[in-house]
């Protein structure tokens, strides 16, 4: 792959992590530029929103492994990256990854994401699209059949921005998300 720097300077995903400044981040949401997506059958009712974030990524990291290399590498390495709040990322096969976060409880219902998605890493930046979204829980998300009556398409582009005087370096996240509901 012509986008993956040398192994030299990838030895493994926790090696070349780059350093985030601090907890904030720099996020707009711009509604005016999502256009809805036609219904899909009864799901007539849609909600959706495109955003955009950037994280600064402080400047000093290991000779060599800066953001360019870690956005580069290879997706067989993602599920070595600790994902926050016990999330697990599960590789399935090449290109293939599950995301399952934890457990979100509403009353006495408890509801989980299952996510399957494509990572694919180009010149453009990392695109993670899912192919598969879907809603696990307790008995009453059967009863209710929440699978059958939505629908999600969720599609994010990771891109790296380096600065050439290694300063003002960022990591910008671009997403989109789609929900169709059948009322």
């Amino acid at each position: 792959n012509p986008h993956i720097a040398s192994s030299s300077c990838l030895p493994s995903a926790s090696q070349v992590r780059p350093r985030l400044l601090g907890p904030r981040m720099a996020a707009t949401i711009d509604s005016a530029t999502w256009t809805r997506p036609s219904a899909r059958g009864k799901m007539d009712v849609v909600i959706g929103a495109k955003a955009t974030a950037s994280q600064p990524v402080a400047p000093k990291h290991d000779e060599g492994c800066g953001l360019s290399a870690y956005m580069a590498l290879p997706t067989d390495q993602y599920v070595l990256i600790p994902l926050p709040n016990k999330a697990k990322l599960e590789k399935l096969d090449e290109g293939h990854f599950a995301l399952r976060v934890p457990e979100i409880q509403i009353f006495n219902v408890w509801l989980r994401p299952y996510v399957v998605a494509t990572v694919q890493v180009t010149e453009d930046g990392v695109i993670i699209e899912a192919q598969e979204a879907k809603i696990e829980g307790s008995p009453e998300v059967d009863r209710l059949e929440l699978n059958s009556k939505t629908a999600f398409s969720i599609k994010v582009v990771l891109k790296g921005i380096e600065d050439p005087r290694g300063l003002r370096s960022k990591l910008v996240a671009q997403s989109e998300v789609n929900v169709w509901v059948d009322p």
